[in-house]
């Protein structure tokens, strides 16, 4: 550690942790905390992003300590998990969440909340707010990684909102028409304005309901055009075949759900 001590932290949910900055190092910083230690690929850009600027504490001629916040995670468990990424509560604001990524890639293209972040600035510039889009408040350290922040998708009553999976698992106290009908106007608003969210699988899409009762179609996953492995992504920047691919993914969203209602009317 070229002599450099490691300092101890305390905390609750935001966890103090220390980052040591080696002069002459400056590929090889650490965030130090309690007993663990994060790389840090790149000091100053990773500076940038979390403006660990409470204050410093020089410690010699050969390092310096800075302390920052860091949100805690690892004893928690999470809302909402899929192969690749896990989703948990924030918890210092009950109307954020969390996005980690499970599966490590040395690709930053390849990594999902690049692709989600890079999508949702992309989509903000085409289109503006849209309303089937929660906020996305961009990335934060926790003590699992690097994690992307979103506004919590909630219903009027409070209660988080439900996935199309969740709903068909347990449908008690939906109207599952109305599902039907906000699923149609989310896919009809997608292919009419060309909104490339590809991978609309039932545990992708959420039901809000308004305060009016109405329901609302919300994408819990928007990596879309950043996410597109076809050997040539042509439905990426061909609007003629990502309208095609677009038809065909929301029928399948649309008959899913379909043959769901009428095994239960059945």
């Amino acid at each position: 550690m070229y002599g450099c001590k490691q300092f101890g932290v305390a905390g609750n949910d935001t966890l103090k942790a220390w980052i040591i900055v080696f002069h002459g190092y400056p590929d090889s910083t650490e965030a130090m905390s309690g007993g663990w230690e994060v790389a840090v690929p790149w000091y100053t850009k990773f500076y940038k992003t979390v403006k660990p600027t409470v204050w410093k504490q020089s410690i010699g001629d050969n390092c310096t300590v800075e302390k920052l916040n860091m949100i805690l995670l690892k004893n928690r468990e999470p809302i909402a998990a899929s192969g690749s990424r896990a989703c948990y509560l924030h918890p210092e604001d009950e109307n954020k969440v969390i996005k980690i990524v499970r599966m490590k890639t040395t690709s930053r293209k390849k990594q999902t909340n690049w692709q989600e972040w890079k999508h949702y600035h992309y989509l903000l510039k085409q289109h503006g707010k849209l309303d089937f889009i929660n906020e996305c408040y961009g990335f934060i350290t926790t003590d699992l990684g690097k994690g992307l922040v979103w506004q919590c998708v909630r219903d009027a009553s409070g209660e988080i909102s439900s996935t199309i999976t969740n709903i068909m698992q347990s449908p008690d106290g939906y109207e599952l028409e109305k599902v039907e009908r906000a699923l149609g106007h989310f896919c009809e608003f997608l292919i009419e304005k060309n909104i490339q969210l590809f991978d609309l699988n039932p545990g992708n899409v959420m039901i809000r309901i308004r305060p009016d009762g109405s329901y609302q179609a919300v994408s819990a996953d928007i990596k879309g055009r950043y996410a597109n492995y076809e050997f040539i992504p042509i439905s990426t920047y061909i609007p003629f075949f990502s309208r095609r691919k677009l038809k065909r993914r929301c029928k399948e969203l649309t008959d899913w759900y379909g043959r769901f209602l009428r095994n239960k009317e059945a």
